[in-house]
């Protein structure tokens, strides 16, 4: 039963990894988006976080 433990673990902590490097993407992106420097309100850290979490739950493609 521990080997079975272990492996859940070393998948999961793989899993965790590949979030965080696709977390890091999309911060990445939202910061440096075309046209972001030229819009005040693409600016704002609330407008930024909205922006990841919405690409998170939705994708990237058009909404509607």
């Amino acid at each position: 039963m521990p080997a079975l433990w272990e492996e859940i673990d070393a998948h999961a902590v793989q899993l965790l990894d590949r979030a965080r490097q696709v977390y890091y993407a999309l911060l990445g992106e939202a910061l440096s988006r075309p046209g972001a420097d030229q819009d005040p309100a693409a600016q704002d850290p609330d407008a930024q976080a909205t922006l990841v979490i919405d690409t998170l739950l939705h994708g990237a493609g058009p909404r509607g």
